[in-house]
């Protein structure tokens, strides 16, 4: 079975990530959650329109740190309200393009290979996702 955490975990195994942060706000994001504290990475969830769900996720998430023997204070976890969360992922994706800048590594630069887009409510993406041409490839 496939789930939201079995493909994140794909994906930054893929990517060769070290550390990431796993945004959701709904009950499908359990699993990707439970990853999230298996690796120490950072958990963002958005407050969703219903409390009740946001209030659920939270418990899920204290009951499982008690399972895995985590402190709920040593988990990297942080609500935020919608609005909130594009002005966080623009911040985020800034000082991640920063710090990135000056690595040299054989690995391609994150920034130049992947595009983060963010939209401001109400307003055009700050950031359009453009197709590259590298080593005579598109990316």
């Amino acid at each position: 079975m496939h789930t939201k955490g079995s493909a994140a975990k794909r994906l930054k195994s893929k990517l060769g990530l070290d550390l990431c942060i796993y945004l959701g706000n709904d009950l499908n994001d359990i699993s990707m959650f439970s990853n999230a504290l298996d690796d120490n990475d950072f958990i963002v969830i958005a407050k969703n329109e219903k409390p009740e769900i946001t209030d659920m996720l939270l418990d899920y998430l204290k009951q499982e740190c008690r399972i895995k023997g985590i402190e709920w204070n040593d988990a990297r976890i942080l609500v935020l309200d919608e609005g909130n969360v594009n002005k966080f992922l623009h911040r985020t994706s800034k000082i991640l393009g920063v710090l990135n800048s000056g690595q040299k590594s054989k690995k391609e630069d994150m920034r130049t290979k992947y595009k983060v887009t963010v939209k401001k409510p109400n307003s055009k993406p700050i950031n359009q996702v453009k197709r590259r041409k590298t080593d005579g490839r598109f990316h």
